[in-house]
């Protein structure tokens, strides 16, 4: 007899307070907690996209510094062909300027740029702005060719690349110049 007695004061506990639970406090500490890891997070999270836009130029600003100076160190032609349809750029030689050949050595395997990053347009002084199909610049073992800009776009931000072929230096700026 003594089992239902107990059976029974239990029931009539939670009768008596409602159903178990989570008590308000619990609730809220939950709520809280979430609260600060998403704003935590969710900053990181959205600023990805920038991350990939500033790591896409700096390989590319890389990519032809490297190839400005192996060209004149190796004597080669070097010829990089941006194509801003497929979001991608590769790398060709020659040894005498007039017949390339696509590069499959490491470093001058070209790049693809990441998702979400693209080349709004590339300018060249000879052709003015060219935004869509292929561009190719030129890479001269005597350093002729000629200063290039590159305009990256990621979401709604724009990273601008100014190349120097007669000093081998690139830079980048934020924005749209």
């Amino acid at each position: 007899m003594r089992p239902e007695i107990l059976k029974s004061n239990r029931l009539n506990k939670i009768a008596r307070t409602g159903s178990p639970g989570f008590t308000l406090l619990e609730l809220i500490v939950v709520i809280a907690v979430i609260g600060t890891i998403l704003a935590i997070v969710f900053p990181r999270i959205s600023n990805v996209g920038e991350r990939r836009l500033h790591s896409d130029s700096a390989r590319v600003s890389s990519l032809l510094v490297y190839l400005s100076e192996a060209a004149t160190t190796k004597k080669v032609y070097y010829r990089a062909r941006f194509d801003l349809d497929k979001e991608l750029i590769r790398i060709e030689s020659s040894k005498d300027g007039e017949e390339y050949a696509e590069e499959t050595e490491g470093a001058f395997k070209g790049i693809t740029l990441s998702d979400g990053v693209s080349i709004e347009d590339v300018v060249l002084s000879g052709l003015g702005r060219v935004n869509t199909g292929e561009v190719a610049v030129v890479m001269q073992p005597f350093g002729n060719a000629e200063p290039f800009v590159i305009h990256f776009k990621g979401g709604d931000d724009f990273l601008t690349l100014s190349f120097n072929p007669y000093t081998g230096r690139s830079s980048i700026e934020e924005g749209y110049v």
